[in-house]
């Protein structure tokens, strides 16, 4: 079977896999639905037939957005990025277009929130920076307004009934559900992965989200299997609802138990084990019974906190342990984090250029000769800061990384005096995004975006303050008119953004075309194409590598490297220096090609190519002392994987000593 049959089944079995979830995934909430409309709503006074239509658009609202997970278009470049990101372009049309009718009858339960400013400070602050101070990675910042748009969204969606979160929140553990089964799938045969060098992947790209959603999902199913039955309102003494709502939820925690730990994601480890340890706590009342053992029994108290330190030293020891040379990559990671926010310390370098900041400051750390051989070892060029809050510290600054966290602060401490089962569900999983946010990425991968949003937008929208047609305290015109009014003009915002996104996509999907022509080294009439793309792909770093590469492979050196120099600002891959250094030498500026292959092996030391074309060019250029030097150094240098292609070079270079002497 030869590779385009192969790549062929792949894409069906993952077709496959997407319609079965789908339909899964309807069929769940579905159910779910009627769960909390049929069988609570019965119970609350009011009308019983708006709070049924209004739960439905609840739950449709909710299960578009977590179908987003799903998508899938095969015509794409990068397409299990870029598709999810085209299909939250169409939910948020829809989004917007239902946005406006809720508020015009949820206008009466709703009301703002000092949480709601500091949102909107937030979001108001990271586009205004990056729209104000420098060139903006445009798809970057218009997702942003987008998330902070749909925050809006919600917290209106939120406030039309009481029984709002529960729906959202059982909508949340049957996308929980279905991602679970997916894993399974995939960890004994017959579903695709989405990666190639990793088994267990779910419908995202990598393990790493993958854990971190089930992570954020465990808490709440956690707190739906503990709700006692007097917390939930029955009709006609119907109690098997409540037995089915937890053999779910005890299912969903089930099949996230067994997966979590063949993901190898320790960081989404901890954060399950938080999550799920706020949601016992909550449920048990640990916070009395400490006070009572602390005021009583004080011994025992001291001697439980000893052995609580010594056992989290114990899992911390054998986390390291486990994957020694990744930990130290991710403190290394950390450490050039904290230096690139000394660079840029108030405003940072904006949204999407964290990866040109991290290579600049990571080759300049190890040209000073201030790394450690075990730094060099196992530095790397990563897309992502490995935590959230230095992230953030690195591209929106101290005042980007200061709102977050008053932000996530003021959520948990209004969560934390909430009692009732979808506060204790929503603080679970917010915990252990805060915990997993530490120790990845989640705002880099726009599915836990859209899940932080919604329960960002929970945690301001309290069960007891939701109340469908009551009327709250306040100036009652204002609201009549405001709340319809933003909704309009959220709207209308999307809508521009969203709206002319079909040509962008069809630059994707030629994108795609061609790169089978790239990777044939077809590169005259490529590099056409490439250049009617280049509008609307100017901001992706794997596109401007490819097009540069045609043009310095056809002669246009100095074109090809003004696009590697743009790659710089947006990507630590040390590949757009080793390019633009072949440039130089190709136009005999020699001098100028050696400092592009010195930047490039500084930033990733282990990499043996920069070197090889460093010394290959002073064999060439007849600096034949230089590169006898070099080219001994580069000999006795021990690569971080041995492969054929190193051992080619070495062998190469073995032969220009060996002419030359």
């Amino acid at each position: 079977m030869n590779v385009t049959a192969k790549f062929n089944d792949v894409c069906a079995i993952r077709k496959i896999c997407h319609g079965f979830c789908r339909f899964l995934f309807l069929g769940i909430n579905i159910l779910l639905h009627f769960y909390c409309i049929f069988n609570e709503s019965r119970c609350m006074d009011g009308n019983f037939l708006m709070k049924g239509m209004w739960g439905f658009v609840v739950f449709l609202l909710a299960a578009l957005l977590f179908s987003v997970f799903w998508q899938e278009d095969w015509e794409l470049a990068n397409q299990q990025v870029t598709a999810v990101r085209f299909g939250f372009y169409r939910v948020m049309g829809v989004e917007a277009l239902c946005g406006i009718g809720v508020a015009c009858f949820a206008w009466k339960g709703f009301r703002f929130h000092y949480l709601d400013g500091l949102v909107f400070l937030f979001g108001g602050y990271l586009v205004g920076r990056n729209w104000l101070c420098g060139e903006p990675v445009v798809y970057r910042v218009e997702l942003i307004l987008l998330l902070f748009l749909l925050y809006f969204i919600l917290r209106v969606l939120f406030s039309l009934y009481d029984g709002a979160l529960k729906v959202v929140l059982l909508t949340f553990i049957g996308a929980v559900g279905v991602e679970c089964i997916w894993g399974a799938g995939q960890l004994y045969g017959g579903v695709a992965s989405g990666h190639a060098l990793y088994r267990l992947t779910g419908s995202f790209f990598n393990p790493g989200p993958y854990a971190g959603f089930l992570a954020m999902g465990l808490p709440v199913a956690l707190a739906f299997f503990l709700v006692r039955r007097e917390n939930v309102r029955f009709s006609g003494g119907k109690q098997w609802v409540y037995y089915g709502m937890r053999c779910l939820a005890g299912g969903v925690l089930l099949l996230s138990v067994m997966l979590l730990p063949v993901t190898m994601s320790r960081g989404s480890w901890l954060a399950a084990l938080a999550g799920t340890g706020v949601v016992l706590g909550k449920h048990y009342g640990v916070r009395g019974r400490i006070g009572r053992l602390v005021s009583g029994r004080r011994h025992v108290f001291i001697g439980g906190i000893v052995v609580a330190v010594i056992f989290f030293l114990v899992v911390v020891v054998g986390m390291y342990g486990l994957k020694k040379d990744s930990a130290d990559g991710r403190m290394l990671i950390w450490k050039m984090d904290m230096l690139a926010m000394q660079e840029h310390p108030w405003m940072g370098v904006g949204s999407g250029r964290f990866g040109g900041a991290y290579g600049e400051v990571q080759a300049a750390y190890f040209l000073s000769g201030k790394a450690t051989p075990r730094e060099e070892w196992v530095a790397g060029v990563p897309e992502y800061g490995f935590n959230e809050y230095l992230q953030m510290g690195v591209e929106g600054g101290l005042i980007g990384l200061a709102l977050l966290t008053g932000i996530l602060l003021g959520a948990l401490i209004r969560l934390f005096f909430s009692d009732d089962p979808e506060g204790r569900a929503v603080l679970g999983s917010l915990t252990a995004f805060v915990f997993f946010a530490f120790f990845s990425y989640p705002l880099g991968v726009l599915p836990l975006c859209i899940v932080f949003v919604m329960l960002l937008a929970m945690a301001v929208t309290r069960r007891e303050e939701n109340s469908f047609g009551k009327e709250k305290s306040g100036n009652e015109l204002w609201r009549k008119w405001c709340i319809p009014g933003l909704a309009l003009l959220v709207a209308g915002i999307i809508w521009s953004i969203t709206g002319g996104k079909e040509e962008e996509r069809r630059a994707y999907v030629h994108w795609r075309e061609e790169q089978s022509y790239f990777k044939m080294e077809i590169y005259k009439g490529t590099e056409e194409n490439y250049g009617k793309l280049y509008p609307f792909l100017f901001q992706q770093p794997r596109f401007l590598f490819e097009y540069g590469l045609c043009l310095s492979r056809l002669g246009q050196y100095e074109a090809g490297s003004r696009l590697m120099q743009e790659a710089t600002c947006l990507s630590a891959d040390p590949m757009f220096f080793n390019i633009m250094g072949k440039n130089q030498q190709a136009l005999q500026r020699f001098d100028l090609a050696a400092d592009y292959f010195r930047r490039a092996a500084a930033t990733v030391p282990t990499r043996l190519y920069p070197l090889y074309l460093l010394c290959q060019m002073y064999f060439e250029s007849g600096q034949i002392q230089r590169g006898m030097e070099l080219g001994k150094v580069v000999l006795d240098k021990e690569p971080k994987v041995m492969s054929e292609a190193v051992k080619e070079m070495k062998s190469e270079i073995r032969e220009w000593i060996n002419k030359n002497q």
